[in-house]
């Protein structure tokens, strides 16, 4: 099932997807005081990269189901606040980032949790690839 959410303040709006066959990515990051949109159509980059055990992972990947979404606060300034979290179907792996909207700007903090009984190792983190 595709979803889409929407973090917002009066300088910045940040449109954040989530498509079964495509994985999660930022589909617009519009300055509000220019109306220019930050991000290409063509070049969505991934909400999250990094490796598992030497293999890349990025949220743009169907491997990914997504598990939930929590929102924490709808203002009515168009601030807000949500939870995505994600299960990626062939790792024992969970993925959450936490969204947040500021007066000035947005911010994202990532949660990886390994859910199987080996342990893992990560590397090359990306927590914001956005271009």
């Amino acid at each position: 099932m595709s979803a889409t959410w929407e973090l917002a303040s009066q300088y910045v709006r940040r449109v954040i997807r989530f498509e079964p066959a495509i994985g999660l990515y930022t589909s617009h990051f519009v300055n509000r005081i220019t109306g220019s949109d930050l991000i290409s159509a063509e070049r969505w980059t991934p909400e999250f990269d990094f490796r598992l055990n030497g293999e890349r992972l990025t949220s743009l990947d169907q491997a990914w189901e997504l598990i939930e979404v929590t929102a924490e606060c709808d203002q009515p300034d168009f601030s807000g606040q949500f939870t995505i979290r994600l299960a990626h179907r062939a790792r024992r792996l969970e993925v959450r980032i936490d969204y947040d909207c500021e007066p000035h700007g947005t911010t994202k903090r990532l949660t990886i949790a390994n859910t199987s009984d080996q342990p893992i190792t990560l590397t090359h983190l990306a927590i914001e690839t956005l271009p």
